[in-house]
């Protein structure tokens, strides 16, 4: 089974600094107004569903760039890559050095928006 354990967001609307949130079983958002709670929501939407960024989602404070960063337990699941072979995201080393499939998504805001291509553990996030 594979689990979201956490949540990193870097220069996406009013978060500046890198900012991880952590998911467990069951999640409950709470906050005073203006405390993020829907950036986390529009963030993950605009991961998940390909949603379009705008140029006014960049915290143009602190950054040229918005990250958003998710991170999978995938507890050795076996994947099927085709009819006769199956292989777990350890075995591929999609896995970063604490065992987790990490997946980040970066938005260039000076380039309206240009996402860079999805990078996973193994490669380099710059």
């Amino acid at each position: 089974m594979i689990k979201l354990e956490k949540v990193a967001i870097t220069g996406y609307k009013g978060v500046s600094n890198r900012t991880e949130i952590p998911a467990k079983d069951f999640n409950v958002i709470v906050g005073k107004n203006d405390s993020g709670k829907s950036t986390i929501l529009k963030a993950l939407d605009l991961f998940l569903n390909n949603k379009q960024y705008l140029a006014e989602n960049l915290n143009n404070r602190t950054h040229q760039f918005s990250e958003i960063e998710l991170f999978f337990s995938t507890h050795r699941t076996e994947i099927i890559i085709d009819e006769n072979v199956t292989t777990t995201f350890e075995d591929e080393g999609l896995v970063d050095e604490n065992g987790l499939l990490h997946i980040a998504k970066k938005w260039d805001g000076t380039k309206t928006g240009k996402m860079n291509r999805p990078v996973f553990a193994r490669d380099s996030i710059t």
